[in-house]
């Protein structure tokens, strides 16, 4: 028993599930690159359809400042097996995030 606070010790740890361990190897397949904004969304709709998924920094040294500043790029990911289960779904959810990018690109040069 710790002396301190009571509590009975062990002899060892017990096995963990997150511990590096008890951890299983995933095979992740890079499903869209974009700014944050369009990343986030996409995740969102994964999220809502119980698709797992991971996002990374598409090149954390590309952050800029000033009027040329640009929106950090993103690279979202799922596991391989979701994304064979999912395919024709994430290629159609691509296609439309593209498209509401296109449309935005579009309206913004119209106002310039």
């Amino acid at each position: 028993m710790c002396q301190e606070c009571t509590v009975a010790l062990v002899d060892s740890l017990p096995d963990e599930e997150g511990s590096a361990a008890g951890r299983m190897s995933v095979d992740l397949v890079e499903i869209f690159t974009g700014p944050f904004f369009q990343v986030a969304l996409f995740r969102g709709y994964l999220e809502e359809q119980g698709i797992p998924s991971v996002i990374y920094e598409a090149d954390p040294y590309s952050m800029m400042v000033g009027a040329d500043a640009q929106p950090p790029f993103q690279r979202l990911q799922v596991s391989r097996e979701d994304y064979e289960k999912h395919r024709e779904m994430i290629d159609d959810w691509k296609k439309l995030v593209n498209s509401a990018a296109e449309d935005s690109a579009l309206g913004n040069s119209e106002e310039q």
